[in-house]
């Protein structure tokens, strides 16, 4: 048998395998992704709500089958589909906080950008954003005021949305923000949150006044932009000194300070935007972008105990509102 005619042997052979067996020649896969989306409660905690992310995976293969009578491959397709469901997102559905500044633990609601209290958004999915953060109540004011970026040698993205709220008067307030995936929108999320009103004692300092207003109590937000500050000792105690920031290092968020006298004239910060890093050098690191929305003055008053001679410091917090 020559060449020629072994050739043809093989492919009518190979033909005829194709047609008993129904032989199919598989070409390439396409694959679409569709996404749903489902807003629950969390499996973990009552208080908390949850994003549900739900991707049907469709494969569309094709398959090419021989035809005897056409001596052709007819190309027919075959569907797989497979799910996936992930958590997007999480946070507390409910916030109580006070009005005014006058929670004791002053740095937690600064840290993250000022206001009298924050809600942490915590992103679990790449590509997730949190937007157009509102209130539906008036004198209760929120804003997106700061975010944490997860950095690590296989991912580098936002993990973490705060968002802060300043109360003028008591009152309730539905908080609700909008979320987005790749830059389309998704949900529209909402928190309950509630201020009460709130007022502290001091044991080492009398009052304080800026502008001629009592700050001692609940409220050391402010309108106006400078003047005189006036400390008055509680009994048994004088002053040592009076300190106020002048400005935050913007790269390591760091207060810089300057002393000035009892009834001394200052200037509150203005500035807004600053960074903080931590965990820096090691496999991973958090990363803090800070756009307050109330910028915070903070005092530092050190005092001697007359009797004791011993000093403590006290802090106080002067806030202004600063959109720009």
């Amino acid at each position: 048998m020559n060449k020629k005619k072994l050739i043809s042997f093989g492919t009518t052979l190979f033909l005829a395998a194709a047609l008993v067996l129904g032989m199919q020649i598989q070409t390439d896969a396409e694959e679409t992704q569709t996404h749903t989306y489902k807003l629950e409660q969390s499996e973990w905690s009552d208080s908390r709500m949850r994003l549900m992310e739900h991707t049907t995976y469709t494969e569309t293969y094709y398959d090419e089958l021989y035809d005897a009578e056409t001596d052709s491959y007819v190309k027919t397709p075959y569907t797989y589909e497979y799910t996936e469901d992930s958590v997007a997102l999480e946070y507390e559905k409910k916030h109580e906080f006070t009005v005014g500044m006058a929670d004791v633990n002053y740095s937690n609601y600064s840290f993250y950008g000022g206001g009298g209290g924050y809600s942490q958004i915590d992103i679990y999915r790449e590509g997730f954003t949190v937007q157009n953060v509102r209130s539906s109540n008036k004198n209760i004011k929120v804003a997106l005021t700061a975010t944490r970026r997860y950095k690590s040698s296989y991912a580098d993205y936002i993990s973490d949305y705060y968002i802060s709220y300043f109360a003028k008067k008591a009152g309730k307030a539905a908080v609700s923000f909008d979320v987005y995936k790749d830059g389309k929108f998704v949900q529209t999320c909402s928190i309950s949150v509630i201020a009460k009103g709130y007022k502290f004692y001091k044991p080492v300092i009398k009052n304080v006044k800026y502008a001629g207003k009592e700050l001692y109590y609940y409220d050391p937000f402010t309108n106006k932009t400078s003047g005189k500050l006036k400390v008055t000792p509680a009994k048994g105690y004088k002053i040592v000194s009076i300190e106020y920031t002048t400005g935050i290092d913007a790269k390591t968020g760091d207060y810089t300070y300057k002393k000035i006298k009892n009834n001394g004239k200052i200037k509150l910060i203005k500035q807004r935007k600053y960074t903080r890093k931590y965990s820096e050098g090691t496999e991973y690191e958090s990363q803090y972008a800070y756009n307050s929305l109330f910028p915070v003055t903070q005092i530092r008053i050190t005092l001697q105990n007359k009797k004791t001679k011993e000093t403590v410091e006290d802090y106080e917090y002067l806030y202004t509102l600063n959109r720009k």
